[in-house]
């Protein structure tokens, strides 16, 4: 039987080359997206899991309450890890804080040798709770002593060459760190990222409960109950701290954290999340693309295989015998397509690397996972593939066949159904397209929306080593003697994806209470670097009266936060607040982003505090772009000898927050390129078909003098109206969901009538230059063989 499958489906597709070129083809390409997204899918899936304890491992984060509003944070306080540990809780084998990992990197020197590079904090339990084997060291005291630092692969050869680096010492934060052990290189699923990793107690700032800034593991008993556990450390705190009115925790498994969306300070999961579940759907449309392909180009050939029915029927097959043939040449040509999706998987691999900036690889039969994903992708296409025109062409009788009336049902004939498919193809052709031209139109205006303040030509140089910072006045006040630097200022902004909050007292809260603020340490020259505009009382460097590191500038928007509560606050100049020292409000400044515009302008603080000083931003004159940083960089090594200088532009820095735009966008553009390839070949197909089915009536018209243009408007007109049926509906659909995902943004653009008419034009056009070529060789034939019949 199966030998008579493909015999037959051989035989299929030698007679019909272009047919089966398409159906083949069109498969490859759906059946290689899903591939590709299956993969990436499996690889965010994967994060975590490689741990040996990944399955009693927990994340402890905190719900706590501030006015009014439930927060849930991904962070703890600092002392919930010894508490838990103190209190004897069974269930609790080890705990173990960490933080870092991440941001710009920290300054680590070895001789003459300096980088930045990943630092992180972690407590001596670190490597009896992860798996991250150690090449060298012991890993039960690799981080007991105070200065102890445990450094990967890579840096032990990038600083130390082919030297043994246990016992040596790294410079960080101006002390000498010995080399306790050696790790191997941290896998890329892996939430904790870092190059070198130092005792927990180098980082801490705080033992307040309060101070919710802290990552916190647990590893339980293997047959602990989490949820018991949870209850239980919940009532950990008898009083909520201050700020607070409810504290509890939650535990999360680190194997689902990666795609855990609910904590308020992890953004990342949530925008992972979002990408999983829009290449999922991206994928299932884009074979559905080829699988109505498939089905349109069996059903428009019915009259072939009609009479092979026919014939089967009366020497008297069975039903159900055809319906097994029919889905058994769908299985081979779904073979054949796999075979070449894996080619063009593979061809596609490089390109997917470099746009989402990971390192995918893919072997068929090393992942038992990944190989039954596979083998039910080829069950589920063939299935939808050859599904309708196997019942649709072994529901044929044979009266219906001689009559020429094969009409599936009572009422849908397979013309009309093909009708159906094709606008349905469209449909999602055309929604990519207008996905494609909302998401590039709103990230260029994220990316072009006034901040507040120009961005433009602002410089920045970070100084977090105390060495720096010590000098950095000098260094401020050596480089505005320049004419190529007109401003410049020390800070702890930075533009970021994250929020972050600073316990904060104002005049009119009771003494003992604070709420959260978000809060940029600046000195004096903040205001006029940025270009920021003071709308009431006046700027640092106008203050003359008082310690001017005991006064605060505040936005509009943190002005209309307490206005909202307390209407003695209309005139804010000279109210009394505080961060850390008590002192007055001596301006408001204009509302400025400081955070992506994802979010909302953030009530916001200005104040004076050299120690968190993390940047110098300096504004460049933009004729002499290249001179001003030569000149910077001059200075550097004059009063920084033996600093790395390093640089970046503050807008590229913005731009780098919309990292999951800008990679949706360079990957949708090939999707939709993908999508419109697909549905184009099935177009291209049908016009074929349609063109040699009418043969002999292009014949007649043009001996009656038919113009070749007559006829390929003719041939056309019917695809391009079924294209404009298409946009119809596809308009509305695709505003709604894209209004959805816009929703993501506090600042987002409105999506105008002109998107969807440029999508239409381009779908039309699109369409258009397909039908021509079938459409124009149909009219130039010559009548004469059009119309001979024998």
């Amino acid at each position: 039987m199966f030998k008579n499958y493909l015999i037959t489906a051989y035989r299929n597709i030698k007679r019909q080359k272009l047919h089966s070129f398409i159906n083949i083809s069109g498969l490859a390409i759906g059946m290689a997206c899903v591939i590709l997204i299956l993969l990436w899918i499996q690889y965010e899936n994967s994060f975590d899991r490689f741990h040996e304890f990944a399955d009693t491992i927990y994340k402890v984060t905190t719900i706590y309450q501030e006015e009014n509003k439930v927060v849930h944070s991904a962070h703890t306080a600092a002392p919930l890890a010894l508490a838990l540990v103190n209190k004897e809780y069974p269930e609790v084998l080890r705990t173990v804080r960490f933080s870092g990992g991440g941001g710009e990197g920290d300054l680590v020197g070895y001789k003459n040798i300096q980088f930045r590079e990943n630092l992180a904090y972690a407590d001596s339990g670190f490597f009896h709770v992860f798996s991250f084997p150690l090449k060298s060291g012991n890993p039960s005291t690799a981080l007991n002593e105070r200065y102890s630092a445990v450094i990967t692969e890579d840096i032990a050869e990038k600083y130390f060459g082919d030297e043994d680096p246990l016992g040596k010492q790294l410079q960080i934060y101006n002390r000498d760190f010995i080399v306790t052990g050696i790790i191997q290189n941290i896998p890329s699923n892996s939430r904790l990222q870092f190059d070198i990793i130092i005792p927990f107690h180098q980082f801490i700032r705080s033992m307040n409960w309060g101070v919710i800034n802290y990552t916190t593991y647990i590893r339980i008993a293997e047959h602990a109950d989490p949820d018991e556990l949870e209850e239980k450390i919940s009532g950990l705190m008898e009083k909520p701290p201050e700020g607070t009115e409810r504290y509890e925790f939650r535990l999360l498994p680190i194997a689902g954290i990666h795609l855990f969306p609910i904590l308020s300070h992890d953004q990342r999961s949530f925008l992972v999340l979002i990408e999983v579940l829009i290449f999922s759907a991206v994928g299932i449309l884009i074979l559905l693309i080829a699988c109505i392909n498939f089905v349109n180009m069996a059903t428009a050939r019915y009259s072939i295989r009609a009479r092979e029915v026919g014939i089967r029927k009366v020497i008297g097959a069975h039903r159900h015998q055809l319906i097994g043939q029919f889905l058994g040449e769908s299985f081979i040509l779904t073979l054949l397509a796999f075979i070449l999706a894996i080619v063009f998987a593979e061809l596609l691999l490089p390109i997917i690397n470099s746009l989402t900036g990971l390192a995918l690889s893919f072997s068929i039969f090393n992942n038992l996972s990944f190989t039954l994903s596979l083998i039910f992708l080829i069950i589920i296409t063939s299935i939808l593939a050859g599904g309708y025109p196997a019942f649709f062409l072994s529901s044929f009788q044979p009266i219906s066949i001689i009559r020429g009336e094969l009409v599936f049902g009572k009422q849908i004939s397979s013309a009309n159904i093909r009708k159906i498919l094709f606008i349905l193809q469209f449909i999602i052709s055309v929604f990519f397209i207008i996905s494609l031209i909302v998401l590039h139109h709103q990230l260029h205006y994220m990316r072009t929306k006034n901040l507040g303040y120009d961005k433009d030509n602002l410089l920045i140089l970070p100084i977090h080593k105390d060495s720096i910072q010590n000098k950095y006045k000098t260094y401020k006040t050596e480089i505005l003697k320049h004419s190529d630097i007109i401003n410049a200022t020390a800070t702890s902004f930075r533009p970021s994806e994250y929020t972050y909050s600073q316990n904060t007292w104002y005049e009119g809260l009771p003494h003992d209470r604070t709420e959260g603020f978000n809060w940029i340490a600046v000195d004096e020259d903040f205001v006029n670097t940025l270009g920021l505009q003071i709308i009431r009382g006046c700027d640092f460097s106008d203050h003359i009266t008082g310690d001017i590191q005991s006064t605060y500038i505040l936005n509009e928007a943190f002005v209309e936060k307490i206005q909202e509560k307390r209407q003695d606050w209309d005139h804010p100049v000279g109210k009394a607040f505080r961060i850390n020292k008590t002192g007055p409000v001596i301006g408001v400044v204009n509302d400025f982003h400081v955070y992506s515009l994802r979010f909302p302008l953030v009530p916001l603080t200005l104040s004076i505090y050299p120690d968190g000083f993390s940047n110098l931003i300096i504004r460049i004159n933009p004729k002499n772009i290249r001179r001003a940083i030569e000149f910077l960089e001059n200075k550097w090594k004059e009063i920084y000898p033996g600093e790395v200088f390093e640089y970046s532009f503050l807008d590229e820095d913005f731009d780098s927050v919309y990292n999951l735009e800008i990679r949706l966008g360079r990957i949708f553009n090939y999707i939709t390129g993908l999508a419109l390839l697909t549905a184009c070949l099935g177009l291209f197909g049908l016009v074929a078909f349609s063109a040699e089915r009418r043969t002999k009536e292009i014949g007649i018209r043009k001996v009656l003098g038919a113009s070749v243009w007559g006829i390929v408007v003719l041939i056309s007109k019917e695809f391009l109206k079924w294209i404009v049926i298409a946009n119809i509906i596809a308009w509305p659909i695709a505003y709604f969901a894209l209004n959805k995902w816009l929703q993501n943004f506090a600042y987002r653009i409105d999506i105008g009538w002109w998107v969807f008419v440029l999508a239409g034009l381009l779908a039309l056009v699109i369409a258009l230059l397909t039908v021509s070529y079938q459409a124009i060789k149909a009219a130039r034939a010559n009548p004469v063989d059009e119309l001979r019949y024998e």
